[in-house]
């Protein structure tokens, strides 16, 4: 599986970095590294159990990247973050303080560099765009979440519309109402 990330990544070809991918109830570690021909090539990847749910975030995340480390010889110093809408404000694109402060207290006690985040909706759009499809160029978008939905509609290669929807019994009558 390769992403098409370049514009973030401005070292070496063989420079390794974690991926965090969290979401209200679930995560997942990838160590990713910059392939020249393709963008990102996942070298491997790891669940978050979430045992403790974000409390223990911390705990859990050490363990799996120690796995990660000990599977593919080589320790990470830096972290990019994947992030759901859940965790961006709508109208400023920054993240929400609960999470931005979860990340400060993950990458000081685990000694890793943050380099930045990106929403996984743009992710999927920058690959698309990496691999000319021209599907990517009019898409909508679902990200779904425990207690919300959001909607995304690309025309152009632009997010025209993004909307996040409570999330009811009903997902599609809470989609229409978007």
């Amino acid at each position: 599986m390769n992403f098409s990330l370049k514009s973030l990544f401005k070292k070496k070809a063989d420079t390794v970095y974690a991926a965090l991918l969290v979401s209200e109830s679930s995560g997942r570690v990838l160590y990713i590294k910059p392939d020249g021909a393709t963008g990102m090539q996942v070298l491997g990847t790891q669940k978050l159990r979430l045992h403790a749910g974000w409390d223990g975030l911390i705990d859990d995340l050490d363990d799996a990247l120690y796995n990660l480390d000990t599977t593919h010889k080589v320790r990470v110093n830096e972290l990019i973050l994947f992030v759901s809408d859940f965790h961006v404000e709508v109208q400023t694109r920054v993240l929400h303080k609960p999470f931005s402060k979860t990340i400060k207290d993950i990458t000081k006690h685990l000694d890793l560099q943050p380099i930045g985040f990106i929403e996984c909706y743009e992710a999927v759009l920058r690959n698309y765009r990496a691999r000319n499809l021209q599907d990517a160029r009019h898409a909508i978008m679902l990200e779904f979440e425990q207690e919300h939905v959001s909607v995304m509609v690309v025309v152009a290669d632009a997010v025209v519309h993004h909307d996040k929807i409570a999330r009811l019994d009903d997902w599609l009558g809470s989609i229409n109402t978007s």
